[in-house]
Formats: C-alpha cells, sequence, structure tokens
C-alpha cells in the first residue's frame, strides 16, 4: 500500500536574500506558495478531477484525481498564487519589512507545508518476473548465454520493504552477475524493484531459484536452464540468420 502524508502549519515563505540583510527587499527571489494539497500520484500538480471515462461515471479510475486541498483562506476554491488573499503572489513573511507590507510583501503568516510518502509492502503476495534483456519477453526457461533482468513487487506494485533479500541461486545451472545475492535497501520510489542483470553461462543445465525473503516469508519462484541451440546460421554472415530467441 502507498499513502500520502500531509503536514500543515503556520508559517512563511523562503526567499533568496540577495544583500544579506536579513530582510525581503522587493525584487527578490521567494517560494510563492499555492494552497496545500494531497498529491496523489505525486506529479506535483493539484488535479481535483474525477478520472472518468467520458458518458461512463461507473469505470472512474483514481489514479491522481479527486486530490483534496487545505482551504486555508475559506474562499471554496484551490488557489494557486495569483488572488488578492493568500497565496497573493507575494512574499509572505515576518521579514517582510514594515514598509513594504501590502506593498511588494505582506507580514501575513502562510499555511507552510510538508509531505511524505509512505510504502507499507505485503511481505506474503511478492511477484517475482523475469526479463530477457534481448527480446522483452518473459521466459519460463533460461538460456545459457542469455542476459536476463529480474523484477520483484507486492500485489500493490511496490518494492520489498528495506532489509528484504533477494538471491538467485543455481542447482546444476551456473548463474553469473551482481545480482545472485541482493539486500533491498528503503526507497520510496514508485514501482518494482529491479535487479542487476544476470546471466546463464554456457553449457548449463538443471534450474535456478528466485527467492525474496522479508518479514519472516519467503517466496520463490524455479526456472529451469537449457544449453543454448546451435545456431542453424551464421547471423555474421548472413543477414536473414535468425538468432533463435532473439532476432536478426
Amino acid at each position: 500500500m502507498r499513502s500520502t502524508i500531509l503536514v500543515t502549519a503556520l508559517g512563511e515563505e523562503s526567499f533568496i536574500d540577495a544583500n544579506g540583510n536579513g530582510l525581503y527587499d522587493e525584487g527578490e527571489s521567494f517560494q510563492n506558495l499555492t494552497e496545500a494539497f494531497l498529491d496523489h500520484n505525486e506529479d506535483g500538480r493539484y488535479n481535483p478531477a474525477q478520472g472518468c471515462v467520458s458518458g461512463a461515471p461507473a469505470n472512474c479510475a483514481a489514479a491522481g484525481s479527486e486530490e483534496t486541498f487545505v482551504d486555508f483562506n475559506s474562499d471554496g476554491r484551490f488557489s494557486r498564487g495569483t488572488s488578492a488573499t493568500f497565496p497573493n503572489g507575494l512574499y509572505n513573511g515576518v521579514l517582510c519589512p514594515p514598509a513594504g507590507d501590502g506593498v511588494f510583501c505582506s507580514r501575513e503568516l502562510v499555511n507552510v507545508r510538508d509531505s511524505l510518502v509512505l510504502v507499507m509492502g505485503s511481505d506474503s503476495n511478492f511477484d517475482i518476473l523475469v526479463v530477457d534483456n534481448n527480446t522483452r519477453r518473459q521466459p519460463t526457461v533460461l538460456q545459457a548465454g542469455r542476459t536476463y533482468t529480474v523484477y520483484v513487487a507486492d500485489i500493490f506494485n511496490n518494492a520489498p520493504a528495506g532489509g528484504s533479500t533477494v538471491s538467485v541461486t543455481g542447482d546444476g545451472c551456473e548463474v553469473s552477475g551482481s545480482a545472485t545475492d541482493f539486500e533491498v535497501v528503503d526507497s520510496n520510489s514508485i514501482g518494482a524493484l529491479t535487479l542487476p542483470a544476470f546471466s546463464i553461462v554456457e553449457n548449463a543445465g538443471g534450474s535456478i531459484t528466485i527467492s525474496v525473503e522479508g518479514g519472516g516469508v519467503t517466496v520463490a519462484r524455479d526456472f529451469s536452464c537449457q544449453t543454448a541451440p546451435e545456431p542453424e546460421c551464421d547471423p555474421n554472415t548472413d543477414p536473414n540468420c535468425l538468432v533463435p530467441g532473439g532476432g536478426p
């Protein structure tokens, strides 16, 4: 599960004190805050509209839609920074000099905010996906001499929790690469965990097991290995030669 926690408080906008006098002077760059909002899709923009297909409200897609905001000025609308009241397009803070209050800045405090994206993984429902780096297909049998990438995600497409381990081990099938023993670091990045690529060495047989361990639970998936078949032609000399499992 992925959630955003928003915290707001009364405070000041930040600015660049170009002359170092400790006050905001007209023309200095500042951060003009909009009203605070919950950024569900993490795109940095307020997206209030319901994500529905036209004429089919039953098929609404809530990804990034229906974001809510804190109505600081109580006008019933999301204020982006150009209204007569906050946010007003001026620097707001106590470092606005009295002579500039209401002219080029404002001493009225504003709603400052910070947010945190919290990811809560589901340790018992990992999906392990292996992709052939050459064909971008998802094989069930791994060929010697080819390179593969492993993706791991829970049912919400989040990576395993920090401290989880992912291992790639062979049984009569030799594995080469840095992804054979991997510890997951803490992260709230979007999407599955991507491991460094690994390959199956030539003349391999047997099987490999990819396992994910976290929270006292281990999830594993097995793949059989096979020796790469002999090519029927030479792709270096024949432009029409097709490499098995790949392309010309």
